[in-house]
């Protein structure tokens, strides 16, 4: 697969979807660190860790490092920027529910819509 190229909407950094992030779940702990990094975001009852769509792969394995320190949390990645192709995307999410890891991006309007 090709590499999915950086474009105009992944342009606003990873810092400006973590402070959409920390907006929708204020009072929640946000990021924290374990002993394979630092998760993105810490909620009671799951990890989610926030990425870029070319990033996919080192979404992944984050969050399968981190179901190592918090197995009774699900997971959940959070993709920004533009959507891949239709079959990069399909396998994209393939790979990611092999692994029962919840999927969701940002879209033009900044809403998170699940996939």
């Amino acid at each position: 697969m090709a590499h999915l190229a950086e474009t105009e909407t992944e342009r606003k950094t990873e810092s400006h979807y973590q402070k959409l992030l920390e907006d929708m779940f204020a009072g929640k702990v946000l990021r924290r660190a374990c002993g394979h990094g630092t998760m993105d975001l810490h909620l009671a009852d799951r990890i989610i860790e926030l990425k870029a769509w070319h990033d996919y792969k080192h979404a992944l394995g984050q969050l399968l490092a981190y179901r190592e320190d918090t197995e009774e949390k699900s997971l959940e990645v959070i993709f920004f920027g533009n959507l891949p192709e239709t079959d990069s995307l399909h396998r994209i999410c393939k790979l990611f529910r092999k692994y029962i890891i919840k999927i969701a991006y940002f879209d033009e309007d900044n809403a998170l819509v699940y996939v």
